[in-house]
């Protein structure tokens, strides 16, 4: 056994698998043959179980002809349902996350931010929208395709090859940017050059000297790729066909080119590094695009793998181009057209024989045929040898010249264009120096007029044009262009070569696993056969390549030549003639001779005719001989075989068994072509007149008749076969299908049976039986039913199981089932062609199993199939030391898995060899041999031998579940040669025994394991699925022989089932579960690499890239990768991929709704529209597209069709008019997408009540779950807490109880998630207890807790369950609540809900200890820890507003520390903040788990989360609880249910007062707990999916004095920087009010009539400049009422986005009139500084009620402008922002209303109020004075307002920032004493005596003026 690193990194690895996609027949399908003996049919379907419906009617099956065939490996299944396992369940594989909703459950679902959604490859994949094709390629091809892409997108735009328009400008040449051979004389007659002669010789390709690879090398060099590109192409087609390195080797020694193949024999490097180094000095020259390559046509042509007259192929580039011009091989083989056409002559010379004479054969001619009457089949393949000479001989001439042709045309037609781009730069060039020219100086007359003449003719012609053309020395250009040409070549040669590998690859055995790298070689090949390969390869692509890139550079210079009007026929003289490369080995009506005989014979058809099926596909090789077991003559079923047979037949009796058998395989033929050809009944009668008992003909004819309808005489047939055998079961099964077609379905069934009950492993009598039991409907509609006998209305699963367990039982050689043992063997009586025929009888029981209903009994049947795969054939089971496999069940499969997974990611991680680490952890999982190594060659006999053992070790490892295994794609490709040593990578049933030579054994065998590969994938993705699903329903009985089920455990089934059957669906779906686990693993490329950390993001993007290389058109692939890269912040590339997936489906509503968020983000928030509409279409009720769109609309102001949930009397209707909504019970009635929105929410927050149900009962007894409560708060055991236990045993035995979980509103899987983060809390704080007391201060001397074993077991961490899933979240976002009107119990669960998910993925991550983090000592000095964790710290308001905060902080009381988890984006911001805080981090590129190592290390007391439910934000730091103390703040406006929280929010809505207050403790005595408790409900917390509404926040709040909102204002933009107009002088300040208002007032009448001049001066300008999303038709028809009120104002609107402009002025004019819509005005938005300063010239802000302005009301008033606001919702934080900013000024009683009336009224009052007073210029005044000029003072309430708010701005708290601080630290301090003291914990038995018993919160005392609490009383009150 090799030692494991070189089995595992490329020395040698496993078989690869090919994929043939099984499919079922339809039920009107004919019949297909079948054959009676034990060895394999002649045509075996896949064993693929398909999609999972309901069985199809059953088939009816003939023999093969006996001379028949198997088919070649690889070849399509035919229509039989021998390979049709019947199938009643409901699963195949796991779901798409794709997300198709129709097919799986959610992994995650499309998440309301469509989390997962959007497409593409990494960086470079913004170059592949632009290919015709869409992406075609995978791994490192991916990226060289975008990357060429997008230089072409650069050069069109700079007027490049594309051509567009007028884009041929004289400053660039138009085919990528070429030297320009110009001269800048001022002659054009110089400039053009007399002495530049027109070029006409075509450019040389000289054949460039080998150049030898060094001894370490390991991919070619681009010199080398250039050399072997120079190889004359007859060359590389004679070494592309032959696979004997000894023969290649006598090729090119024949050529003198033995020198070249050293480098051959290596790989491309990647195509990005190749088409670089290739370019050379061109690299600046924009290239057009490599087309990236999927399954190109030329290869398996190339390659002798197949054979295709006529063909495109590879043309000449004479005019515009079509490269993607498909086309399908006909033939296998050379040889396998030359006998087709052989035998067709031979027909045409038995019918006619000419007697004309031909000429000699030559080269481009046939050789000539002897005539004869009569042709033997030796004779037949001495034709055929050479035919086949004469076709290679004229393929290697015909492609030698035509690729050089098609080189020179591509580099003449690039010349060309060039050359013409030169001509009219230099005739621009003189006509713009004549007219600059000064004195005389410049071109002469004539040479101005000669270049007018050319710009006139123009590009397109004329004799004066063309003749300059003519003059330019086209030199210059084509060495440029070859060199282009070479580098173009040099891309698709590096993909080209990896597709040719994986052609050859697959050929000599399965087909590997798509990967990024070059395939990997078969584990059994010789080095020598590797090397032929890569000789093959290089060949095979360089040809392909070279014509490839010629047709791209000359496709796009025959494109540009068009654009500039030139017409192709000028330059046909100058390129070669139209001609096609590999069409010139067309068949057409030319003669063939025999050696030595000179009669022709005309051909009958021009084109000769593809073979028959049964006629096995063989490569061609360069020889000429017939290869060993050469093709047998079968009759063609092409469109000459009725000719054919009626001729064979007049000329020879059928009487010998060689003419019958011949006949009947022609017969076979025409069956499976057209069962209804007129040929067939004749030819069959014919054979059966003198053939009366030949049973297969007789089975043939019965099949015939059968699919003619003729049903009696089918059984007339059938009967007659059992005449002859009694025992014919064929001939049984076929009579039951025929009655059943005629309505017999009680004869049919017994029919059957019969055959059965004869031959147990005859399966299509099973399968048909079972297709009848499960699936009742007649399946022949022809033949009424007979009367009395009615087939059943129902399916008949008992007894469909019933038949299964009886063939099992006979299979097995048992009476019954019970007694035969597991793990399942392969009985004796199955052969390995037969093992998935077995296998689908178990996956029927499994599926019947599931519907009805017993899952866990299904899942059992699901294994025997594995097991069976499994298991070893009889032959080898007596050899247990060659094969120690035997007995082996599918937990032992994914035990074996698991450990050879952990070593990999060992390997991985030390670079591919063996270290101290990778033995360590060989010797951590026990399966080290005598010298460490992993013991491959008996590792399943060491796991079975160990019993539990390393089932417990694992589960050990994983915390009670499988641990978690990252395996790349490449390494899963490495899997089976690495569990199934023994026989080298197959499944043990597969093994062969050695010795085995036959090459149509081999082909079945490998048919058989192919088949058996895709079965047992299928079982374990079938099983994976059903975990998957159990995963949702924690109550399930499911497991794995004692493994959990868990995310972890579905991993080894999709690498097993990926390994042996790779597909593009299990790439997506495994993608799908990667991405959404939150762990991680570390690989290193090489040994002296930098391990980098490989998460389960970057291991998904591996695997839908792995899928997009199976399948390149796969939508699913693709919008899942767009998710991904969104995801990943990629949000272009993700737009990309969305737009492919879409373009491969159009009606796929996910990718729609998924395309539609990402250009949303983008900011193109109109785009998106169409997309959402699109999607909601489709899908009706599609959650996420529906809140997409309404958010969309929402963000452009279209209401039209917006309705309403209730919430105000009217509504806006499809018409866009307002109208008032009806009533329903007492209830406005929901309509419109608010309406579907409300109801979607609804749905979902009730249907999310079922999670985790059961989860508790599931997991521990009460006693087991006491004992973790206990143990976890108090350090004790139940029994030592007393009445403390009672509380946790009334919620315990209520959910250990059986109850309606949903009618009680119970959410057990989040209670399970609070009482686990409830317990971390108190075991933190226990453990800060034990070891500081209650010490508020530390000492210099005081140490941090080191964590030893007995305090990781005091301290441990309660775990979440396995089985609890993944939290669903709703579809709408806690952002949205914002604007959606949503009662305070919606908005709590939302928000609850998405805490509650954040918290499952981060508790449940591997990394995380078992103990919980140890809490940091105490203050040091009484310095207390601060951190702060923001994703925001850039150009974002939360940076704008909190710059100066961090630097603030008083460092004698507080070491402060600030995370930034986004990068640096070199704002003034983000530098302010690194540079004035005491700590700063920028943390973007750490992992969750560095970021909390980092914390833990800076022993933080109090985090404080700055994002809170945003974009980037890393709550999951928060969930994992570093810190004692948590908080959030600012980022959001709203409820995070989690920790303390600075906030406005009522103290009635908090849940711990809301608590106090059922409780009693806020009233006088002792508390009295009320009905309204929930067994859910923890003290000071109730359960937040409780019914009530009378809280929001499950936080404990800390209220401000002033206002929780903290502004920068004072800092940054209170000093006015605005320049003195030129001209003019200062106005003097003396700081007195009445100047410093003045000067105001001056500045904002000058800013006012800059920015609107033509108002009028007494005109009250009113504004709004919040983003659009906030305005809502509320709100804006009270505005449009206020305009119409006040007519001498106007309202100010910012386009934020522009889309909105449109939609508000169309609503305006429909609402209120032509007149008050003119007077709505829209700007720009602007930077931040002049966006504040432009707010003194409003009037009066008009705030938006249900969102209110935040950060832009600050703006507002930091420049003295009023803003009227409305807090309209109470239980919105967002609501009520704004009015806790105003009320922080002093203004608050003018400004906050409480009413739709008070706010109309109020605005109306404030417009009226105002005027102003005109005072001119006081002569004589100095000029700095202020009266000096006229002066525009206001009057009235609102300048009062404004004049008040400017002049005390200074001194008011809200921009007050240090005193903002200062009262914010003494909320941390009092948070801190109350963890440390108990207080905040309300069953700590330290709570209750304080303060802390009649409010949860803490209550700031400003120094100045107290708590302020009453001034700020009644806004509290709704």
């Amino acid at each position: 056994m090799p030692d494991f690193a070189s089995f595992l990194f490329g020395r040698k690895s496993s078989k690869a698998m090919a994929e043939t996609p099984g499919a079922r027949p339809s039920s009107n399908a004919p019949p297909s043959p079948s054959s009676r003996a034990s060895k394999p049919p002649a045509s075996t379907s896949s064993g693929s179980p398909p999609e999972h419906t309901l069985p199809s009617s059953s088939s009816h099956h003939p023999p093969a002809a006996p001379s028949a065939p198997p088919p070649a490996q690889g070849a399509a299944p035919k229509p039989n349902s021998s390979g049709s396992p019947t199938s009643v369940a409901s699963t195949s594989a796991p779901p798409s996350r794709s997300r198709d909703p129709s097919r799986s459950p959610n992994l995650g679902g499309v998440s309301p931010a469509m989390k997962n959604v959007e497409p593409t490859e990494g960086s470079s994949l913004s170059g592949f929208a632009g290919t015709a094709n869409g992406l075609r390629t995978g791994g490192s091809t991916l990226a060289t395709g975008g990357t060429l892409a997008q230089r072409r997108g650069s050069n069109v735009s700079d007027g490049g090859l594309a051509g567009v328009g007028n884009g041929y400008s004289a400053a660039q040449s138009s085919i990528g940017g070429a030297p320009v051979p110009m001269n800048r004389g001022s002659s054009l007659g110089a400039a053009l050059g007399d002495g530049y002669p027109a070029t006409s010789n075509k450019p040389v390709f000289p054949l460039l000297p080998a150049s030898q690879p060094s001894a370490t090398q390991t991919h070619q060099s681009a010199k080398q790729v250039k050399s072997i590109l120079s190889l004359p192409p007859a060359l590389l087609l004679n070494l592309a066909r032959s696979s004997s390195l000894g023969e290649q080797q006598e090729i090119a020694k024949a050529a003198d080119a033995t020198s070249y193949l050293s480098a051959m024999a290596l790989p491309p490097p990647s195509p990005t590094v190749l088409v670089s180094d290739l370019a050379g000095a061109n690299t600046t020259l924009p290239l057009p695009s490599v087309t990236t390559i999927g399954d190109h046509p030329a290869l398996p042509l190339l390659l002798g793998q197949a054979f295709a007259p006529p063909t495109p192929g590879i043309a000449a580039p004479f005019g515009p181009v079509d490269t993607g011009k498909a086309f399908e091989p006909s033939f296998a083989s050379v040889e396998d057209w030359s006998l087709q056409v052989a035998r067709e002559k031979v027909q045409a010379e038995k019918t006619k024989i000419a007697s004309s004479t031909a000429a000699a054969p030559s080269s481009s001619t046939r050789p000539q045929m002897t005539s004869s009457k009569s042709f033997t089949d030796v004779e037949i393949n001495e034709v055929a040898a050479q035919m086949k000479e004469w076709a290679l001989k004229s393929q290697d001439e015909n492609i030698q010249s035509q690729v050089i042709a098609s080189k020179q045309a591509a580099v003449i037609i690039a010349s060309q264009v060039a050359a013409r781009s030169h001509v009219t730069q230099l005739a621009t060039s003189v006509v713009s120096e004549n007219k600059a020219r000064e004195g005389g100086i410049g071109p002469s007359p004539s040479q101005v007029e000669l270049a007018n003449t050319i710009l006139r003719a123009g590009q397109a012609g004329g004799q004066a044009f063309e003749s300059a053309v003519n003059r330019v020395d086209l030199g210059a250009y084509a060495e440029s262009y070859k060199t282009q040409l070479d580098a173009i070549s040099g891309g698709y040669y590096a993909q080209l070569h990896r597709e040719a590998m994986a052609r050859l690859i697959a050929e000599s055995g399965p087909e590997p696993m798509p990967q990024s790298r070059s395939p990997a070689l078969p584990p059994s090949s010789t080095p020598d056969q590797a090397t032929a390969m890569h000789v093959q390869a290089a060949a095979a692509a360089a040809v392909a390549a070279t014509v490839m890139a010629a047709n791209e550079m000359a496709s796009t210079g025959w494109k540009s030549l068009s654009s500039m009007g030139v017409d192709e026929q000028k330059l046909a003289h100058l390129v070669p003639k139209k001609q096609r490369g590999l069409a010139a080995l067309e068949v057409t009506p030319e003669t063939l001779a025999v050696a030595g005989g000179s009669s022709p014979i005309p051909i009958a058809g021009a084109t000769a005719t593809p073979p028959i099926e049964d006629v096995p596909m063989a490569r061609s090789s360069s020889s000429s001989k017939s290869r060993p077991g050469a093709t047998p003559m079968v009759p063609s079923a092409g469109t000459n075989a009725d000719a054919e047979v009626q001729a064979l037949l007049e000329s020879s009796p059928t009487a010998t068994p060689a003419k019958r058998d011949y006949l009947l395989a022609a017969a076979h033929a025409l069956y499976s072509k057209d069962p209804s050809n007129q040929t067939l009944l004749p030819l069959l009668h014919t054979i059966e007149a003198n053939h009366p008992d030949h049973l297969p003909t007789l089975l043939l004819m019965s099949c015939v008749y059968y699919s003619r309808g003729e049903l009696d005489s089918s059984l007339f047939y059938n009967s007659k076969l059992l005449e002859h055998d009694p025992n014919y079961v064929e001939a049984m099964s076929n009579i039951g299908t025929t009655l059943r077609a005629m309505g017999k379905w009680r004869d049919a069934e017994g029919w059957w049976w019969k055959a059965i009950k004869l031959r147990p492993t005859y399966w299509d009598a099973t399968e048909n039986l079972l297709g009848v039991l499960c699936n009742p409907a007649p399946a022949h509609k022809s033949v009424p039913t007979a009367q009395g006998d009615l087939p059943p209305a129902a399916p008949r699963y008992s007894e469909a199981l019933a038949l299964c367990d009886y063939v099992e039982a006979q299979v097995y050689g048992a009476s019954t089932i019970a007694p035969i043992p597991r793990p399942r063997d392969l009985p004796a009586s199955v052969p390995s062609n037969h093992v998935h025929r077995l296998q689908n009888l178990f996956y029927a029981k499994g599926n019947l199993r599931v519907a009805t209903g017993d899952v866990v009994t299904g899942v059992s049947e699901y294994a025997k199939a594995v097991e069976c795969a499994l298991a070893l054939p009889t032959w080898a089971k007596s050899d247990a030391v060659r094969y120690p496999l035997d007995g082996v069940s599918v937990r032992d499969l994914i035990v074996v898995t698991t450990i050879i997974g952990k070593v990999m990611s060992a390997y991985a991680q030390s670079g591919g060899v063996p270290t101290l680490f990778t033995a360590e952890t060989i010797a951590s999982l026990g399966v080290a041999d005598v010298n460490g190594a992993l013991a491959f060659d008996n590792l399943f006999q060491i796991v079975r031998a160990g019993g539990d053992n390393f089932a417990a070790r694992l589960l050990a490892m994983g915390g009670g579940r499988l641990p978690m295994v990252l395996l790349r794609p490449e390494d899963v490709n490495r899997l089976p040669a690495m569990i199934f040593p023994a026989t080298r990578g197959r499944l043990p049933s597969m093994a062969e025994a050695s010795g085995r030579t036959n090459q149509d054994h081999i082909a079945a065998h490998n048919q058989a394991s192919h088949l058996t590969n895709q079965t047992t994938s299928t079982m374990l993705l079938t099983i994976a699925k059903l975990f998957q699903d159990s995963l949702a329903s924690p109550g399930s009985p499911l497991t794995l022989e004692g493994f959990p089920i868990s995310q972890s455990l579905l991993l080894p089934l999709y690498y097993v089932a990926l390994s042996l059957h790779p597909s593009p669906s299990t790439c997506n779906n495994l993608g799908i579960l990667l991405s959404t686990l939150n762990t991680q693993t570390l690989v290193a490329e090489h040994p002296n690499a930098q391990p980098v950390v490989l998460t389960g993001q970057s291991l998904a993007l591996l695997y839908y890239k792995a899928g997009l290389v199976l399948d390149p058109k796969h939508p699913h692939l693709y919008t899942n990768f767009g998710s991904l890269l969104k995801d990943m912040g990629q949000l272009h590339q993700a737009v990309l991929m969305y737009k492919q997936a879409v373009e491969f489906n159009p009606t796929f509503d996910v990718a729609l709704a998924n395309l539609a968020n990402a250009i949303k983000d983008t900011g193109s928030v109109q785009d998106s529209i169409q997309y959402y509409r699109r999607a909601v279409e489709l899908n009706p009720d599609f959650p996420e597209a529906i809140c997409g769109l309404v958010n969309a609309l929402g963000g452009v102001c279209d209401w039209v069709g917006r309705g309403g949930a209730g919430e105000c009397d009217w509504v806006v209707d499809n018409q866009g008019n307002m109208t008032t909504p009806a009533r329903v019970g007492g209830r406005l009635e929901r309509s419109g997408y608010l309406g579907r929105i409300s109801t979607l929410i609804g749905k979902q927050l009730r249907e999310g009540l079922a999670y985790g149900s059961g989860i508790v009962r599931q997991s521990g007894t009460l006693e087991q779950w006491l004992a973790v409560v206990s143990m976890s708060i108090y350090g004790l055991t139940p029994a030592d807490i007393g009445p403390a236990a009672d509380p946790w045993i009334f919620r315990l035995r209520f959910l250990l109880s059986d109850f309606d979980r949903q009618a009680v509103g119970v959410n057990e899987g989040g209670f399970v998630i609070r009482l686990t983060e409830r317990l971390m809390k108190r075991i933190q704080r226990r453990w800060y207890l034990t070891v500081y007391g209650a010490a508020l201060v530390g000492t210099a001397d005081t140490q941090r807790i080191i964590v030893d074993p007995s305090s990781a077991t005091n301290y441990r961490r309660p775990f979440l369950p396995p089985a609890l899933p993944i939290v669903t979240v709703p579809t709408i976002l806690p952002f949205h609540l914002f604007t959606y009107p949503v009662s305070p119990r919606e908005t709590r669960l939302i928000s609850h809900r998405t805490g509650l998910r954040i918290s499952h993925s981060t508790l449940s991550q591997p990394w995380l200890p078992p103990h919980v983090y140890p809490p940091p000592p105490p203050p040091i000095g009484g310095k207390i820890n601060i951190g702060y964790v923001s994703s925001d710290l850039g150009n974002h308001p939360l940076s704008h507003l909190m710059q100066s905060v961090f630097g603030f902080h008083d460092q004698t009381k507080f070491n402060t520390f600030v995370y930034a988890t986004s990068p640096n984006d070199k704002s003034p911001y983000r530098l302010k903040i690194e540079e004035e805080s005491q700590n700063f981090a920028d943390v973007s590129a750490l992992s969750t788990q560095a970021i909390v190592d980092r914390i833990i290390h800076d022993g933080i007391h109090i985090l404080i989360n700055l994002s809170g439910y945003t974009k980037g934000a890393r709550n999951e730091v928060f969930a994992a609880r570093p810190c004692p103390v948590q908080m959030s703040y600012m980022g959001f406006a709203g409820t995070l249910s989690a920790g303390w929280y600075p906030i406005v929010c009522p103290p009635s809505l908090s849940a711990g007062n809301v608590w106090r207050h059922r409780q009693g403790y806020t009233l006088p005595g002792n508390p009295v707990p009320s009905e309204g408790d929930l067994p859910t409900d923890f003290e000071g917390d109730p359960d937040p999916e409780g019914p009530s509404e009378d809280f929001v926040y499950t936080e404990k709040l800390i209220y401000m004095p002033h206002s929780y909102f903290v502004t920068d204002h004072k800092q940054a933009w209170f000093e006015d920087s605005t320049p003195v107009p030129a001209g003019e002088v200062a106005i003097a300040n003396d700081g007195k009010a009445e100047t410093v208002w003045a000067i105001e007032e001056d500045k904002r009448w000058k800013m006012r009539r800059e920015m609107f001049p033509e108002l009028n001066d007494n005109t009250v300008i009113l504004a709004n400049w919040n983003q659009l999303y906030k305005i809502d038709p509320f709100v804006f028809r009270i505005w449009l009422k206020i305009l119409q009120r006040t007519p001498n104002s106007i309202l100010w609107l910012l386009r934020f986005p522009a889309p909105g402009e449109a939609n508000l002025k169309a609503t305006a004019l429909k609402w209120a009139g032509p007149e008050v819509a003119s007077r709505i005005i829209f700007t720009d938005v602007t930077n931040k500084n002049d966006h504040i300063k432009r707010g003194r010239i409003v009037d009066l802000f008009l705030d938006t009620t249900e969102c209110n302005a935040h950060t832009t009301c600050c703006d507002i008033l930091a420049v003295g402008t009023p803003v009227l606001t409305w807090p309209r919702t109470f239980h919105k934080m967002a609501s009520r922002v704004a009015a806790s900013i105003v009320l922080a000024t002093g203004f608050g009683e003018s400004l906050i209303v409480d009413s739709e009336e008070a706010y109309e009224t109020r605005a109306l009052a404030l417009c009226a109020s105002l005027s102003y007073d005109y005072f001119p210029a006081r002569k004589g005044a100095d000029p700095g004075a202020i009266d000096a000029r006229p002066q525009r003072r206001g009057r009235g309430e609102l300048a009062m307002l404004r004049k008040n708010l400017f002049l005390t701005r200074a001194e008011s708290p809200l921009f007050d920032t240090k005193r903002w601080v200062h009262n914010v630290e003494k909320g941390y301090v009092e948070a801190w004493k109350r963890w440390v003291d108990g207080t905040e914990m309300e069953d700590a038995a330290e709570w209750g005596n304080g303060e802390e018993r009649l409010t949860g919160n803490i209550w700031i005392h400003d120094d100045v003026d107290g708590v302020n609490f009453p001034s700020r009383e009644k806004y509290f009150k709704p």
